[in-house]
């Protein structure tokens, strides 16, 4: 993942530490990563369609879009628990499937767990 992801994630824990609710750190995250000249914008809480056969039944909420300066598009998903489960791992690929439009090129999910902030890349389809 993006160093600028990572050295964004690593400030906001190291100011705040574990304990706090998502959105706690996301908001803290967003102020960190606008801080980069790599970054052009940072869209929290972006609400996106479910469609079932080309007709929207839902929504899903992704909690961080990072838009680079160089055209490219990463989505982060927060969590503040001990061990990030494979339904995390489902939820960010399914975003990256289901969000096209958003031009997403990466992904990955920001654990700020007990001992120490975890960036974890997600792969789509794998």
């Amino acid at each position: 993942m993006n160093v600028v992801v990572r050295n964004a994630a690593d400030r906001v824990f190291e100011v705040l530490g574990a304990g706090h609710s998502e959105s706690t750190y996301q908001n803290a995250l967003r102020i960190e990563l606008e801080k980069s000249p790599d970054v052009l914008r940072v869209l929290t809480e972006v609400t996106f369609p479910i469609l079932y056969e080309g007709i929207p039944v839902g929504f899903q909420r992704a909690d961080v879009i990072i838009q680079f300066t160089n055209g490219s598009n990463a989505l982060l998903e927060l969590k503040s628990v001990v061990t990030i489960t494979q339904n995390v791992f489902l939820q960010v690929r399914r975003y990256m499937e289901q969000y096209t439009h958003a031009r997403i090129s990466s992904a990955a999910i920001v654990n700020f767990g007990q001992q120490d902030v975890q960036v974890v890349e997600v792969v789509r389809g794998s």
